[in-house]
């Protein structure tokens, strides 16, 4: 998956370039949502969810500004292109290496950042990392060395 991709699915609400690529979205993300031990390779370059672009549309997937967004994520999450992880693990990486506020300069160029919805989806990823958090810290008492436990 693009680095870029992994934020994307954050934010993804069943809205895309066609229905078409909508549909085959929703279904790589329903996929692993469904099994966060499935391990994700990650990539700088067209991935599955750009295989469903719309033909008659002008390609976006190979554009510098695009590779470079995807080289940033990877970057703040401590991968590179062909690195693999579960997906879990890719989810709980984004949402301890950005906050929502960082869309505004690492997706600066994206024509969905406007919608808010990726902001939204970190924002609810980070809440629930840090509510997790919280948990585990109570679950182990006062004094645990224990600071957090995996999602």
């Amino acid at each position: 998956m693009r680095g870029h991709h992994l934020l994307c699915a954050l934010g993804f609400r069943g809205h895309g370039y066609s229905p078409a690529f909508s549909a085959n979205m929703a279904g790589v993300l329903a996929r692993l949502d469904a099994n966060p031990d499935a391990v994700v390779a990650v990539t700088d370059s067209p991935d599955l969810i750009c295989a469903a672009f719309p033909p008659e549309q002008p390609a976006h997937c190979r554009e510098a500004q695009v590779v470079l967004r995807d080289r940033r994520v990877l970057a703040g999450i401590g991968l590179r292109p062909g690195d693999a992880l579960p997906w879990g693990e890719l989810r709980r990486r984004l949402g301890a290496a950005f906050a929502p506020d960082d869309l505004d300069t690492l997706c600066a160029t994206c024509p969905w950042l406007p919608f808010g919805y990726c902001r939204e989806g970190l924002g609810r990823l980070r809440a629930h990392a840090s509510s997790d958090r919280s948990d585990a810290l109570a679950a182990d008492g006062p004094g645990s060395s224990v600071i957090s436990r995996p999602c």
